[in-house]
């Protein structure tokens, strides 16, 4: 049984004459019949009864008929489906965004994909960079959000979604929050909250260049959430990216410390060689249209 004999049936059974059914198909009167004589020879049933006036259905053409209509609305739908997976309206994806960017960022992507009418379906892992990029090489993940790849980071291919600056904050009442301008040095009484092993190692180099005792860390955390209320209602300090986290909404002091401040790139990170899907290909196109907005919204908020 062929597909496109049962579409003709359903011609034939609208128009229940071979002539005007040819005529919509735009096919010759001899080729709908034998399309139909093969529909009645796979099916083993007669399907019409030749009248003067030209077709009638059988019973079992009248059953044929029924389920050739549900057919078309499943073919509708397919075809439906299939535009939304070409397009991106539909489909799974699995991201994982570094701490701090998956709050920042995929909330006002998600709302902006929501909006525009797909119905896609988004679970996220939100991990430090050291688990997202092995999880993304072994295809657990089709896009990452998180620091564009390194030079021993071979095998991926990324996209830049927007760039931050890494600051060092205190709490409001802080006493070095009063302070117009500080040193390194005038931090190495202060205690710290850090994001893992690896913010240690990196703020211990820092002090080490500049001659320093190593900072003394107090907390690590990647929670995003614990560090950054930890530092507000403390007398830790921490390392801080704007505009991730606005000090507005963080109640965080940024310090002006010239040392400690550095530019981030963040971008949308996926495999080089690996199929990335309609889906996929539209949240990075979603997340690079509303990531200068935030950042700029952000960035106003902070002032």
């Amino acid at each position: 049984m062929e597909l496109r004999d049962i579409e003709y049936f359903g011609v034939i059974a609208e128009h229940r004459h071979l002539g005007r059914a040819a005529e919509a198909l735009g096919l010759s009167i001899p080729a709908v019949s034998k399309s139909l004589r093969r529909l009645e020879a796979s099916t083993q049933s007669k399907l019409v009864e030749r009248t003067p006036k030209g077709v009638e259905l059988t019973p079992e053409g009248a059953a044929l008929l029924s389920h050739v209509r549900g057919l078309r609305v499943s073919l509708r739908d397919i075809t439906r489906q299939l535009s939304d997976l070409r397009h991106g309206r539909t489909g799974d994806i699995h991201v994982g965004a570094a701490l701090g960017y998956a709050e920042f960022l995929l909330p006002k992507a998600c709302a902006a994909l929501m909006d525009a009418g797909a119905r896609v379906t988004v679970t996220v892992m939100v991990s430090s960079r050291s688990m997202i990029l092995p999880a993304l090489q072994h295809g657990e993940l089709d896009l990452a959000i998180t620091e564009p790849p390194g030079p021993g980071e071979s095998g991926f291919a990324h996209e830049h979604l927007y760039d931050n600056q890494v600051v060092v904050a205190s709490a409001l009442d802080h006493p070095l929050a009063r302070e117009a301008e500080l040193l390194l040095a005038d931090l190495v009484a202060e205690r710290w909250a850090v994001p893992s092993a690896l913010g240690q190692r990196q703020l211990h180099d820092i002090f080490e260049r500049h001659g320093l005792p190593p900072p003394d860390i107090a907390l690590i955390t990647n929670s995003s959430w614990l560090r950054v209320r930890t530092i507000a209602s403390s007398r830790l300090l921490g390392m801080y990216s704007r505009p991730t986290y606005p000090e507005s909404e963080s109640r965080l002091k940024v310090l002006p410390v010239n040392d400690l401040r550095w530019n981030r790139s963040v971008s949308a990170v996926y495999r080089e060689s690996a199929y990335l899907s309609p889906a996929a290909r539209k949240l990075i196109d979603v997340l690079k249209e509303v990531a200068p907005h935030a950042a700029t919204n952000s960035a106003a908020g902070s002032r």
